[in-house]
């Protein structure tokens, strides 16, 4: 072949954590792509999407109880009442010119909300075509895929088709969106990879690609062996699954999976290549920059993420020269400064080395990363890492109950978790800090105490973070649930935490009573969402009533829905709803100093 292939490069809805920031897979493997000779187009339907939910006239016929799916609510509900907010407060959301707000403009948790309703999260093995044809919210994906294909116009010279999918709740969509690929008229050849197919069982890989077009593979772990393999056959005018490293393919409906290869060296990486259409629809947009694959603990007893590259190195980091280079090289090529490492915890000597080099380079950038509680993160280490543009750390601290913390192997004790906090508040480097108050075996008791020794330490944390403990069969507690208390059954506790319903197993922790836990989750969930309204001085103090006054933008996150005789009152900022007669409504608007533009439902 002379002219080069074209592949199209799509990111598939549904991750809503997403509005505002650009998915780092879609740069690394864009520039994997290009490495091996051919064109490519980034298509962020991720964005698309969530541009056409939080539009004027979607987020109108939600708050008036029509749901994307087509099912009629009340539109006293909290997601209607959350659309009709999300709808008057649109300058929050984006810009003047359109472009999208990282973090949704602080409205993420009424996004989160909204989002509910386009989220398809079920195993694989149990739908088929006649859920994907038939159901109500496959249809609306449908409609929405099938407008864009209509718009792009250029599927024709299409020869290769790649479809990343990092999050279980992509799954159906990225199947109905390949099906509607093929649809149009397109035989070409269709790549699925991603975290999601790497955790995903062979039985469960076997009915997702017989829901999949003719010429569909999934790419397991490390992309990039099977990204060459793919295009130096596809050059010389063939197309055989089997000849493809880490792949599964359907021949004669039974399921093949290919050899296994490890994956390249970091450093050997070509640069990521960012579309400047794509950033352009960003306000503020940070660049991901890979600092690791694998995590050098390791050891996390509930976590997937070590299990993402089988067939390669349990880690594998970058020389700090090489990671420092891809900075200077993205600032000049983007003109852009704000990172986020790409690593499951930066180890303490790589943080204080790449702190070191930035400083001696004169580079003025800021970063966030993930990290563990480790010892050696010192004052004198955070102090160095701010000075080298530190913006932020997200922390799993999960719990402060140091028998629960041991059985799941975290680094961290209470006493080491307590430290932490205090050396980087004293270095000021902010902290956002993750917590999963009902690990395995965590008794009621335990989490009280738990939660005191968060409460009384709030002042040293930045943003907290609620995550209830999901079992997910390709972690160490679920290849072996009874060494950490679990006992297996039919129906699995989901809480939408790991939002890959194939991955998850029915358990049972009989450590606490189903009421103790769901108590202990509302109270964890209080306190989170009180520490975060403070630090977002949405609050000036705990306010329990349903009609406070918070400072600020926080008065025009309020509905008022008149219902009958009275009116539904909806407080976002602080989570309370309350119904209360029509006569009061005039009173609670003075009171709040809202106008009946701001506040009307």
């Amino acid at each position: 072949m002379s002219q080069k292939l074209k592949t199209l490069l799509l990111f598939p809805p549904f991750v809503e954590t997403n509005f505002g920031c650009y998915y780092p897979s879609l740069p690394v493997l864009a520039s994997s792509i290009e490495k091996f000779g051919a064109d490519v187009l980034q298509v962020d339907l991720n964005a698309e999407f969530l541009d056409a939910l939080l539009s004027d006239s979607n987020l109108s016929e939600v708050g008036g109880g029509r749901l994307f799916n087509g099912e009629s609510v009340d539109p006293t509900s909290q997601i209607c009442a959350y659309a009709r907010i999300l709808r008057r407060n649109r300058s929050e959301l984006y810009t003047g010119d359109g472009r999208q707000r990282s973090g949704a403009g602080g409205l993420s948790s009424m996004l989160g909300v909204l989002a509910e309703q386009c989220r398809i999260d079920v195993a694989i093995s149990s739908i088929d075509s006649d859920f994907l044809e038939g159901s109500g919210i496959c249809r609306a994906y449908r409609r929405f895929f099938e407008a864009w294909i209509a718009s792009f116009g250029e599927l024709d010279d299409i020869d290769l088709f790649a479809i990343s999918v990092p999050m279980g709740p992509q799954l159906i969509p990225a199947l109905v969106l390949a099906r509607c690929l093929a649809a149009s008229g397109s035989s070409k050849p269709v790549i699925f990879g991603g975290p999601s197919m790497s955790l995903m069982e062979e039985g469960e890989k076997e009915c997702f690609l017989g829901l999949a077009p003719q010429e569909s593979i999934i790419v397991q772990y490390d992309g990039e062996p099977a990204i060459g393999a793919i295009l130096r056959s596809m050059t010389c005018g063939y197309f055989e699954p089997r000849d493809i490293p880490n792949a599964s393919f359907l021949e004669k409906r039974r399921l093949k999976v290919t050899k296994l290869v490890p994956g390249p060296s970091l450093d050997t990486l070509p640069m990521p290549r960012y579309s400047k259409a794509l950033l352009g629809r960003l306000h503020r947009p940070s660049l991901a920059i890979t600092q690791a694959r694998g995590c050098y603990w390791g050891k996390c007893a509930y976590c997937d993420f070590i299990e993402l590259y089988e067939g390669s190195a349990t880690y594998r980091t970058r020389r700090v020269s090489n990671f420092v280079d891809e900075i200077e090289y993205q600032v000049a090529e983007t003109g852009l400064t704000d990172f986020v490492l790409v690593t499951e915890s930066i180890p303490p000597s790589f943080a204080r080395k790449v702190s070191s080099e930035i400083l001696r380079r004169d580079l003025a950038v800021t970063w966030t990363s993930f990290a563990m509680v480790d010892h050696r993160f010192d004052e004198d280490l955070f102090r160095l890492m701010k000075k080298a543009g530190c913006r932020n750390l997200v922390i799993g601290m999960e719990s402060m109950t140091d028998r629960v913390l041991a059985l799941v192997q975290k680094a961290g004790t209470r006493e080491k978790n307590i430290a932490f906090l205090h050396h980087a508040k004293a270095a000021g480097l902010e902290l956002t800090v993750n917590i999963i108050p009902d690990l395995p075996t965590t008794t009621y008791r335990e989490a009280i105490e738990s939660l005191e020794y968060f409460r009384a330490h709030e002042i040293l944390m930045g943003e907290l973070s609620l995550f209830p403990f999901e079992a997910t069969k390709s972690s160490q507690v679920g290849r072996s649930p009874d060494h950490f208390g679990l006992k297996l059954q039919l129906s699995p506790i989901t809480s939408g935490q790991a939002q890959f319903a194939s991955n998850h197993i029915g358990y049972a922790d009989l450590s606490m009573t189903e009421a103790e836990r769901l108590d202990i989750l509302q109270k964890f969930s209080r306190f989170v969402s009180q520490h975060n309204a403070r630090m977002k001085m949405l609050l000036a103090q705990e306010i329990p009533a349903p009609f406070a006054n918070p400072s600020g933008r926080a008065n025009c996150h309020v509905d008022f829905f008149k219902n009958d005789d009275r009116v539904v009152v909806t407080n976002a900022a602080t989570g309370h709803v309350a119904s209360v007669p029509q006569r009061w409504l005039g009173v609670l608007r003075k009171a709040m100093n809202l106008s009946e533009t701001e506040s009307s439902g």
